[in-house]
């Protein structure tokens, strides 16, 4: 088997903070103020200075780790080095950004992304003027990023702007926390304390459950995590809660008056259509754009030729489950069928989100060398 099936993690990582829920869309009882835009499943920890790692379960924790302090990853979108840890002038305080691992929000803000893509001059020029006029919102991404907004506000004490939060990850070198963006991909947990007691939830989950993200997952995450999220997920699937009584296997056509406006509250309850799996209509808009800003190539033929030229490979979960890499590796342009629906080439059964394990990019954090050891 590979190295990577034959490893279990051992090293748990916790970093502790806490969540400004101002950061999120939803009203903010001014009609000249922006709403925050944090979607929901992507957040700012906001550090305290004793996030923790454990190297195995047989050693104590080593506290208060600086090794990201001069962390940066490589921003493919602006061309340049940015570090991993930002920071807020107004609160005057330390970030990371936080992706949620094993779920997908509908998008609330998406503009088209270029990656490696070389185009001439005239196409790049068109290309950043769209993307910066059309920023791309799928039905229900205003409402799940306001719902978790309302949920959050409900679960601190006295109506507070901050909630208590951690995330972890269990990984054994600093350099697989982050993603290709620079996000830590983890869990979060939110908690609050009250006469001696400590409730927590776990974000990633209570989402799934909600029916506010659907379940997404990668060959980084250990089966258990997996079905951990599969298992929260069927529930919310079978009734049709959420974000699920508006999916559609159909590939839904781009709605070029489906945008995000920063100040438009009737954005959270007066949307109408169906949506698709996220990563779908990601591509479905860098595609579209791409269509828009002149460029011919044979990849932009149709929206598949396109999913199939970014070469995003991924297994069946099932298969992947039982064999691990091991399983067979599917481009994710095969689930779509001549008709443009997501469904299995093998069976032609309809593909839901959470059917799929996504392969991970590669990932590479410097300081300024490589990192892979935490002492």
């Amino acid at each position: 088997m590979k190295e990577h099936d034959l490893k279990k993690y051992s090293g748990l990582l916790k970093i502790y903070g806490e969540i400004d829920l101002n950061d999120f869309f939803g009203p903010t009882g001014d009609s000249n103020k922006k709403s925050g835009n944090a979607d929901a499943d992507t957040i700012r920890l906001y550090l305290n200075p004793n996030s923790e790692f454990q190297k195995n379960p047989n050693e104590s924790f080593q506290s208060n780790l600086s090794l990201f302090d001069n962390a940066f990853f490589y921003d493919e979108l602006e061309g340049k080095r940015k570090k991993v840890l930002s920071y807020n002038t107004d609160l005057n305080r330390k970030y990371i950004r936080l992706r949620l691992q094993g779920i997908d929000a509908p998008e609330l803000h998406y503009s088209a992304n270029l990656g490696e893509l070389f185009l001439y001059d005239d196409q790049s020029k068109k290309f950043t003027a769209l993307r910066e006029i059309f920023s791309f919102r799928q039905v229900y991404g205003a409402k799940t990023t306001y719902d978790l907004r309302q949920y959050l506000q409900s679960f601190t004490n006295q109506n507070q702007q901050f909630i208590k939060a951690y995330a972890f990850s269990f990984i054994d070198s600093p350099n697989d926390l982050f993603d290709r963006y620079g996000r830590a991909i983890v869990d979060v947990v939110i908690y609050r304390e009250n006469n001696n007691t400590r409730e927590e939830v776990n974000l990633n989950q209570w989402l799934v459950e909600q029916g506010l993200a659907f379940p997404d997952f990668y060959d980084s995450m250990s089966n258990e995590e997996i079905i951990i999220l599969k298992q929260k997920s069927k529930d919310a699937i079978e009734n049709k809660r959420g974000i699920w009584s508006r999916y559609e296997n159909e590939i839904v056509k781009l709605d070029y008056e489906q945008l995000y406006e920063e100040l438009n509250e009737t954005q959270i309850n007066n949307e109408l259509g169906n949506l698709n799996y996220p990563k779908i209509f990601r591509k479905q808009v860098d595609y579209t754009i791409l269509k828009r800003s002149g460029v011919k190539k044979p990849f932009v033929k149709t929206l598949k030729a396109y999913i199939k030229y970014r070469n995003s490979e991924c297994y069946l979960v099932n298969e992947f489950l039982d064999k691990r890499h091991y399983a067979k590796k599917y481009l994710l342009a095969d689930f779509i069928d001549e008709n443009g629906s997501f469904t299995n080439p093998e069976n032609k059964k309809n593909v839901l989100p959470g059917d799929l394990v996504n392969i991970e990019s590669e990932s590479i954090i410097e300081t300024p060398n490589i990192i892979n050891t935490w002492y």
